[in-house]
């Protein structure tokens, strides 16, 4: 394993999703955090949130019973997910969904995963005191009978968050 530097060009909008991309982003942390060659060295200190001093932390929330099937299958657009947190202390969040089969991921505001093309399928709408609201593309790649189980994990929310 090694570092790969990353051209803007592979990670624009319009860029697929290539297996060497996904390789990349799934191995350059592990090269990171195992200062390999070519890596960028990453203090302590860098990591910490300047305002609230500590490092951030990690809280993965399910995405529970969302059927996303809206045309004729009575699901819904758009998903409120609890997160838990105090809003002013909510860095980053990121969210993945999967279909019904669990054979197909989809990464808010991005393409699917296994075609790296066409736009978004959904996205993080909003951030309020409470929520996570999740939107879906009308007339998407998700509005079919492979996500309309709505008894399962769909998915899950990524949310970086300081202590105060």
């Amino acid at each position: 394993m090694a570092w790969v530097t990353l051209p803007d060009s592979d990670v624009d909008p319009e860029s697929p999703i290539t297996t060497g991309l996904m390789v990349a982003l799934r191995d350059n942390p592990i090269a990171i955090a195992g200062r390999l060659s070519g890596a960028p060295l990453v203090t302590a200190d860098e990591v910490y949130d300047q305002n609230a001093g500590g490092p951030p932390k990690l809280r993965v929330v399910n995405i529970e019973n969302w059927n996303m099937h809206t045309s004729g299958g009575g699901g819904t657009l758009s998903k409120n997910i609890t997160h838990g947190l105090t809003q002013a202390n909510i860095r980053s969040v990121r969210a993945l969904i999967r279909n019904d089969a669990a054979t197909l991921l989809y990464m808010d505001g991005g393409a699917s995963l296994d075609t790296g093309v066409g736009e978004p399928q959904f996205w993080i709408q909003s951030i309020d005191s409470n929520t996570v609201n999740l939107t879906r593309l009308t007339g998407g790649r998700m509005d079919n009978a492979d996500h309309d189980d709505g008894s399962f994990t769909r998915g899950w929310l990524y949310i970086w968050y300081v202590d105060p």
